[in-house]
């Protein structure tokens, strides 16, 4: 029996509700997440009186956060298939393919960690590049609609958590079906970095579907290329 209009629209929010919390892990935190690389791997910048510094990843040296995670769950009668990666060379891709019943998410987090070993505060100037491109397609089943999303995101926290800076890149819409598409982005923020503390810089992304009897999505990021420019400085008083 096909499902009312009204029916369908109650299982239409409670799957995008459900999706949307899966995606900010129900903690307030979006894509954000504790990392804590070991000392050995960290990069530490110039002492406070030292002159200025300009760090380049993965020019001067290769990503260090390059964490990454899937799920999926077929269901009785159906499929789904994700995977994710993240490279040190600044690459990184995450997808989910399901259908007739299917759900999965994937996402990846590639950044950098550094520390502000010394005893004085510094002030850094951020550019981030990000090349990337979008897959999808999507098919509603005949009694239940297919629902998948993506978002791909900056982020900046200390390893305790604390997030400092948040940019949010390139997201669908909640509800709408997602575009193929490809994109270039170049973003440029400050940040002060306290004394003694580790920070995180990282870009995030994740896919999710849901899917019905009869119904199939597919959603990609691929990463091209992601780029950071650190310049650091002795901040002001």
């Amino acid at each position: 029996m096909r499902l009312s209009a009204t029916t369908w629209s109650a299982i239409t929010s409670s799957a995008m509700a459900a999706l949307a919390c899966a995606a900010a892990g129900c903690g307030g935190e979006g894509l954000a997440r504790r990392f804590h690389v070991p000392q050995e791997k960290r990069v530490t910048l110039a002492a406070a009186d030292t002159p200025d510094q300009t760090l380049r990843f993965p020019a001067d040296a290769t990503f260090n956060i390059t964490d990454k995670t899937s799920t999926q769950a077929p269901g009785m009668t159906g499929t789904a298939l994700s995977s994710a990666d993240a490279k040190p060379d600044g690459k990184a891709t995450c997808h989910i393919d399901a259908a007739d019943g299917g759900t999965g998410s994937a996402e990846f987090h590639l950044g950098q960690c550094i520390s502000n070993l010394s005893e004085n505060a510094r002030q850094a100037h951020v550019t981030v590049l990000c090349e990337y491109d979008v897959l999808a397609h999507h098919t509603d089943g005949a009694d239940f609609p297919t629902i998948a999303d993506y978002s791909l995101e900056l982020y900046v926290n200390h390893t305790d958590g604390l997030i400092v800076k948040r940019l949010p890149m390139e997201s669908s819409a909640g509800g709408d079906v997602p575009d193929s598409g490809s994109g270039r982005l170049v973003k440029e923020f400050s940040l002060h970095l306290e004394p003694r503390k580790v920070y995180n810089i990282v870009l995030a992304g994740r896919v999710n579907a849901v899917t019905g009897q009869g119904g199939s999505a597919g959603v990609k990021i691929d990463v091209k290329r992601f780029e950071l420019s650190i310049h650091t400085e002795s901040a002001p008083n």
